[in-house]
């Protein structure tokens, strides 16, 4: 069973399903039920955009999707929130996904009970959703080992900071 431990986690969400389905600007938040998560997981783990599906009705811009709690490898000049990946309009007014490649891997405290994704123009502004748009993403969920996270905390572990006399 142990072979499962490391494998990703993928959660689908939905804006019709989000806290506010329908704001004003594009910020939604959803609550994750604990029985979602497997027990055995570590406490952090890797979260990647792997697809999104956007309807902004008729609002023709580039946008970012952005996750807005933080992470302890990754911030941004303009310090809002995690850059996940983007949607990027092409000549035929259609938007191709840009989704966030294996080298974004924000670190992120695993299992959060809330989640949070804004869609934003490339000024870092919120859009305005008309009644009616949409969104639609898939996260990918990456835990570290357990074995794996202890030891990368105790190469960090500094014993002259315990006071140790030389």
């Amino acid at each position: 069973m142990d072979e499962y431990r490391e494998l990703p986690d993928f959660l689908t969400l939905n804006s019709g399903d989000a806290l506010d389905p329908a704001p004003t600007n594009a910020t939604f938040t959803w609550n994750i039920p604990d029985s979602y998560y497997s027990p055995d997981r570590s406490s952090t783990c890797y979260v990647t955009l792997v697809n999104c599906f956007c309807d902004p009705m008729g609002v023709l811009k580039n946008y970012l999707v952005v996750m807005k709690d933080g992470a302890s490898n990754y911030t941004n000049t303009s310090n809002n929130g995690i850059v996940l990946g983007g949607l990027d309009l092409n000549a035929a007014a259609s938007y191709n996904f840009q989704g966030s490649s294996s080298a974004l891997q924000p670190l992120i405290s695993s299992k959060p009970n809330t989640i949070t994704l804004e869609i934003q123009d490339l000024a870092g502004t919120l859009v305005a959703l008309p009644a009616g748009g949409d969104l639609v993403v898939t996260l990918r969920f990456d835990y570290i080992a357990p074995k794996e996270q202890v030891a990368g905390m105790l190469s960090t572990f500094q014993p002259n900071l315990l006071g140790r006399q030389y």
